[in-house]
């Protein structure tokens, strides 16, 4: 905010709990705060695995920058499509079954549950899409990702799971930006930047470093060689997680199609 930004943080997930007391503590930070479930530690397990409310009850509690009469930094915490998948997703958006399901290789459960995710991942496109057409009006920029993908039967080393893993197909992750006709308009530099970088491979710790960029903040604690959108970003850094078990990840950049 000092930067002059109106901070919001708006969020379907817990308020606290083991899995976002990071999340947490960033959020403080923000001048508003908007939980859908003001849940605890206590009732995070129900959250996750229980029945918990969707992802669209956040759209009428986007901020429009004109509400302020400054600019607007505005995080969007949504419950996408993560375990349990069958919870994350209304009944009209039940499209897809197991009968849909083509691989012969999926037993009926591993089918039912494939189902799911896939109507998870279309009502996830549903909110996307309601958050752009908010925004596709006004001078804005939208900075979409995943903080994770999952394994779907295809980890070697245990082809029964579908959900977290530290591997290379689970490392992948949906990122987008999306400009407004408007903010095109009067950043165009911004425009060329990001287009210009589209196929750079990138993980997702420079994102705070690159954001301050996108956003025109002066720091001496940024580093043009960790902002994406930079032409001195090292594109040749080794892209290195550390695994649960202790062993190191390195994900080689994805081939251009």
């Amino acid at each position: 905010s000092s930067a002059g930004y109106h901070t919001y943080w708006c969020s379907n997930q817990e308020q606290k709990g083991h899995y976002v007391h990071n999340l947490s503590a960033i959020a403080k930070t923000f001048q508003e705060v908007f939980y859908v479930n003001p849940s605890t530690a206590s009732d995070s397990y129900s959250l996750w695995n229980g029945k918990s409310s969707y992802d669209d009850e956040l759209i009428p509690k986007l901020k429009d920058y004109n509400d302020f009469g400054r600019s607007l930094f505005e995080v969007v915490h949504l419950m996408g499509s993560h375990p349990t998948f069958s919870n994350r997703y209304p009944s009209s958006y039940a499209s897809f079954s197991s009968e849909d399901i083509k691989e012969d290789n999926l037993d009926i459960y591993e089918k039912e549950l494939t189902a799911q995710y896939m109507n998870s991942v279309l009502f996830n496109d549903y909110v996307i899409k309601e958050i752009i057409d908010k925004y596709s009006t006004s001078s804005s920029i939208i900075v979409y990702f995943s903080d994770h993908g999952l394994r779907r039967y295809d980890d070697p080393d245990d082809t029964n799971m579908f959900s977290h893993a530290c591997t290379e197909v689970s490392t992948r992750i949906p990122f987008m930006v999306y400009m407004s006709e408007q903010f095109v308009r009067e950043n165009p530099d911004i425009y060329e930047a990001v287009k210009r970088t589209i196929h750079n491979p990138i993980m997702t710790d420079v994102l705070c470093n690159s954001l301050v960029s996108l956003m025109g903040i002066k720091s001496n604690l940024t580093d043009s060689k960790f902002d994406m959108w930079s032409n001195r970003y090292d594109i040749t850094r080794p892209r290195k997680l550390k695994k649960w078990d202790g062993g190191i990840l390195i994900v080689s950049p994805k081939r251009r199609s």
